[in-house]
């Protein structure tokens, strides 16, 4: 009898266990439709330039990107933390593909001053990183919440503020 009850709670965890992550799968990796939801409107931070795009998907992973680019037929837009301004980070009825999630560090060498990321990564995060190793961005924009991806696309630079 005792081990048909440590059955039975075993079958009812796994089944839970299922339940859950079925439901977070679904939920974190579903793609957005305009068709059975409101608008999608992707904006920068003046919020002067909505854009409404069809989908939206928050990638983590490469595979992912990929999947949602083979997955649509029509234009694709990309956009990340979301500051250039003049509505270059969305396109009309577009897959948006939202990098914010795809932020990790892929590899650090200290001793080489070599790191490789995601483009949804934010300075701050690299900051953080390489901090404890006694490293530190000579060069960059004046604010450190600007992901890497976006830098790049809209040819942020910052300036030395150094000595020499």
């Amino acid at each position: 009898m005792a081990f048909l009850k440590f059955l039975l709670k075993l079958l009812l965890t796994v089944t839970a266990l299922f339940m859950i992550s079925a439901w977070y799968l679904y939920d974190r990796y579903q793609p957005v439709d305009n068709k059975t939801h409101e608008p999608l409107v992707v904006n920068d931070i003046t919020g002067l330039n909505p854009v409404q795009v069809a989908t939206i998907v928050r990638p983590t992973s490469l595979l992912e990107i990929t999947d949602a680019i083979m997955a649509t037929e029509g234009p694709i837009s990309i956009g990340g933390a979301r500051y250039s301004m003049g509505g270059q980070i969305a396109f009309p009825d577009s897959l948006h593909l939202d990098m914010r999630d795809y932020d990790e560090i892929i590899y650090f060498n200290a001793e080489q001053k070599l790191i490789t990321v995601q483009t949804g990564i934010t300075w701050q995060q690299i900051q953080q990183a390489i901090d404890p190793h006694n490293l530190s961005i000579k060069i960059m924009q004046d604010f450190t919440n600007f992901t890497v991806g976006g830098s790049l696309s809209v040819n942020a630079h910052g300036r030395y503020s150094g000595g020499p």
